[in-house]
């Protein structure tokens, strides 16, 4: 029984020897040998870095479009002339760290106002609206900034939009160009 209990005690006294020389050579793995100046190489320190690329925040924004607002006004006035009309820019707003702000127009929209006293003449409202959207891409697409959006009519009722028909213009182009009358109002304005 001795003999084993001498075994068992050499055996755990090696192991232990061991696993010290392992935990010094470890520590000397985990601490490297500090740094040695050399001339004319900056100390890692002293270095400051500067971010290479500015990035900035993106918002979804709308913006007055005044110089085509007043491109558009004379066209609209020529179809009623009680009618108005104005144009925006739809895009992104880019916000960087210094104040900075830039837009980028993804598309251009235009609200149309018509005052209205009969809401029932479907025809009449699907006629002056063929008129008015084909008025409107009569304008050069170099005023035209991103896509073509949508343009949105309001009907209205003592300067109160009572009814408003919004018609996309990819919408129009691929779908409705050529209807007019009842037909084209139905098309966009059913729910």
């Amino acid at each position: 029984m001795n003999t084993k209990r001498a075994i068992v005690i050499v055996s755990t006294v090696s192991a232990v020897g061991v696993l010290a020389a392992l935990a010094k050579t470890a520590q000397v793995a985990i601490f490297p040998f500090p740094s040695v100046e050399r001339p004319g190489v900056p100390n890692s320190a002293d270095i400051t870095l500067t971010p290479t690329v500015e990035g900035c925040a993106y918002m979804w924004a709308y913006h007055e479009a005044p110089e085509l607002s007043a491109r558009l006004e004379p066209l609209i006035i020529a179809i009623h002339p009680e009618a108005s009309s104005s144009a925006n820019y739809f895009g992104e707003d880019c916000f960087y760290a210094d104040g900075r702000a830039t837009f980028t127009a993804m598309e251009t929209n235009f609200q149309i106002q018509l005052p209205v006293k009969n809401f029932s003449d479907q025809q009449a409202f699907g006629d002056w609206m063929a008129q008015v959207l084909e008025a409107i891409l009569r304008i050069p697409e170099s005023e035209i900034r991103g896509n073509y959006g949508f343009v949105e009519f309001w009907f209205m009722r003592d300067e109160t939009p009572e009814m408003t028909v919004r018609v996309p213009f990819h919408t129009y182009l691929t779908q409705a160009r050529g209807k007019s009358g009842t037909e084209l109002f139905l098309l966009f304005s059913a729910p």
